[in-house]
C-alpha cells in the first residue's frame, strides 16, 4: 500500500507581543492613592520581616553560613520588590499614555494611511515603550 507518515503540524508563526501594551499593564498603578499606600506598606513590612530573619540567622549561624547567605539573598530579593512596588506606584506613565493615545488618533484622523503616519506611530510606541523598560526591569528585545 504506501508508507504512513506522521502529520506533524507547523509551529506556529512567532507573532511579536505588544511590548508597550504588556508594559503598562504590568506598571499600572493601583485603583487609587489608599490601596497603592496599603501596597508599598504591604511590600515594605515583607522587606523588613526577611531581613529581621537575616539578622537572626547571622546571629544564629554566622555570616558565612548557608542559612545566612540564603536569607541575605531573600532579603535582597525582598528590598527589590518593595522597590519596584514603590517605582510602580511614583512613576504612573497615564499622562505619556493618554498623550500618545492622543496623538495616535489625531495622527489617523489628519494624516490618513499614510506611511509617514504608520512610521510616526511606531515610533512614538518605541520611545515610550523605551522610557518604561528600565521600571519595569526588562531588557530591550531585540526581533529578528
Amino acid at each position: 500500500m504506501g508508507e504512513v507518515i506522521q502529520f506533524v503540524p507547523k509551529a506556529p508563526a512567532i507573532v511579536p507581543a505588544d511590548e508597550l501594551a504588556e508594559i503598562i499593564a504590568w506598571i499600572k498603578p493601583a485603583k487609587n492613592w489608599r490601596i497603592g499606600q496599603m501596597q508599598i506598606a504591604l511590600a515594605y513590612h515583607h522587606y523588613m520581616t526577611a531581613d529581621y530573619r537575616r539578622i537572626l540567622a547571622s546571629d544564629a549561624h554566622g555570616k558565612d553560613s548557608a542559612a545566612a547567605k540564603e536569607h541575605a539573598e531573600l532579603s535582597r530579593r525582598a528590598f527589590r520588590v518593595w522597590n519596584v512596588e514603590c517605582l510602580k506606584q511614583v512613576f504612573i506613565p497615564a499622562a505619556c499614555v493618554r498623550h500618545l493615545r492622543w496623538k495616535e488618533d489625531w495622527l489617523k484622523r489628519h494624516g490618513g494611511g499614510t506611511p509617514e503616519t504608520a512610521l510616526a506611530i511606531d515610533r512614538d510606541k518605541d520611545a515610550l515603550a523605551g522610557r518604561l523598560r528600565p521600571f519595569a526591569g526588562r531588557a530591550k528585545v531585540a526581533l529578528s
